[in-house]
């Protein structure tokens, strides 16, 4: 073997050792690269996995929102139901109360004597019902009456108590009851005893009316007799006969 075969056969070993040792050396620092990338990797991995669980229990949750949220809705339908059904069974109440009330009026009002008694020698008997003060409508087509009832009754005279407050409207020939006030709900509001009427206004369902109560001294008032309710004061009177004058309106 010449010298030149020997060097390079030399050669080729040394540049096949360092071959193999620079793909050892570019081996080992892939290695450790990817080492080193997995242990950065591996809190991102986690707060992925957090972040998908999170994300699951979130869409869960909106989901049974979703499911409460239309059984709220339906619960609230059916109890606006409820109430309506109850607002009309209170009314339905009402007016079977109303109409009752009215009806023993009617009953009453059949036995009243003619206004044409009062001030004669022909006095009616205790408990009679008779019409102390009586005004119509502008239309005359209604009319509103203070009833009082008799306590005592005698050749020296007689003393009577508010009875009620009578709504009437006349259909052909004769008056049909529209709303009757007993004493017992004017009572209700504070107002013992209704001692006069001066007009009604149909159209509003207002009166002026003049009322007299435990703490309520005589005043004339405007009272809305549908509702049963106080408008508003207008004057009190400086003694219980004092009358209703058309310019303090």
């Amino acid at each position: 073997m010449t010298t030149i075969q020997k060097t390079l056969i030399t050669v080729t070993i040394i540049v096949s050792v360092g071959v193999g040792i620079y793909e050892a050396k570019e081996n080992a620092a892939a290695r450790a690269e990817e080492r080193t990338l997995q242990q950065q990797q591996a809190p991102l991995v986690e707060q992925i996995r957090q972040l998908q669980m999170e994300r699951d229990k979130a869409t869960n949750r909106l989901s049974w929102l979703s499911e409460e949220l239309a059984k709220t809705k339906a619960n609230n339908t059916e109890l606006l139901k409820l109430r309506g059904e109850v607002t009309v069974l209170r009314s339905e109440r009402k007016n079977s109360q109303d109409l009752a009330a009215s009806n023993r009026l009617m009953a009453a009002a059949a036995t009243l004597p003619d206004e044409e008694l009062l001030g004669t020698n022909t006095f009616p008997s205790a408990g009679t019902i008779f019409p102390l003060h009586q005004v119509y409508d502008a239309t005359g087509s209604q009319r509103l009456t203070v009833y009082n009832i008799v306590r005592l009754a005698d050749a020296e005279g007689y003393g009577s108590d508010f009875h009620s407050l009578l709504l009437e409207k006349k259909i052909g020939s004769s008056w049909r009851i529209m709303r009757g006030i007993s004493k017992d709900e004017f009572a209700a509001a504070d107002t013992k005893i209704v001692s006069d009427v001066y007009n009604f206004d149909s159209t509003s369902g207002n009166a002026i009316i003049k009322i007299v109560g435990k703490n309520i001294p005589y005043t004339w008032c405007e009272w809305n007799v549908i509702s049963n309710a106080q408008v508003r004061v207008i004057r009190l009177c400086q003694r219980p006969s004092e009358g209703f004058e058309a310019t303090d309106n």
